[in-house]
């Protein structure tokens, strides 16, 4: 459960959290400034799911969604250079749940500067780059199970490297890990 997500000016600990929802569920995350800048972060939930091409989305309504049972503490932050705070979390879950591995992500996102904030005059170009971080939280009720299967398989040969493509698909109630181990066999079959 420990590690930090560091982004580019502050960082998140711990980076995942994995609980019971026999019953409320109470934590806080440590956030930290690394800029010399002032930041302004505001944090979100958010439930993501795979697209077609493997990419993450936001998506709601799903059936294993635990976004909406998490009350946020402060929900916007302002940090000063090298500040650290904390924000504490609490996980609300219905009565009545199936059982199964529910889960969300908590975003922490950071802001641009207030438009009433003085500029430095002058010419030249000014970027900006904003960080936003996600924390995974998995909350589980009786046992889950992962079912995990791999469709339409297929290897290809090429001139930069061999090439392995599949869609791995869990039906199960949790979440899955998956570990790939190559073996390379000539037409020998050595």
């Amino acid at each position: 459960l420990g590690g930090a997500a560091r982004g580019a000016s502050f960082q998140v600990s711990p980076t995942r959290f994995e609980f019971s929802l026999e019953r409320r569920f109470t934590n806080f995350f440590a956030v930290t400034n690394n800029s010399a800048d002032e930041l302004r972060l505001r944090i979100t939930t958010a439930y993501l799911d795979p697209g077609e091409q493997g990419q993450l989305r936001e998506r709601s309504g799903q059936p294993y969604d635990l976004s909406g049972w998490i009350v946020l503490n402060p929900r916007r932050l302002n940090l000063g250079p090298s500040e650290k705070r904390v924000v504490r979390f609490s996980v609300r879950p219905p009565p009545g749940l199936a059982p199964g591995e529910y889960r969300a992500v908590v975003f922490f996102e950071e802001l641009p500067g207030r438009p009433d904030e003085p500029t430095q005059q002058g010419a030249g170009l000014h970027i900006q780059i904003l960080t936003r971080l996600g924390v995974t939280i998995y909350g589980r009720i009786g046992e889950p199970t992962a079912e995990v299967r791999l469709e339409s398989p297929q290897a290809a040969v090429a001139a930069d490297g061999v090439h392995f493509k599949a869609t791995a698909l869990n039906a199960g109630t949790a979440h899955a890990t998956l570990d790939v181990a190559a073996r390379l066999v000539g037409l020998d079959d050595k």
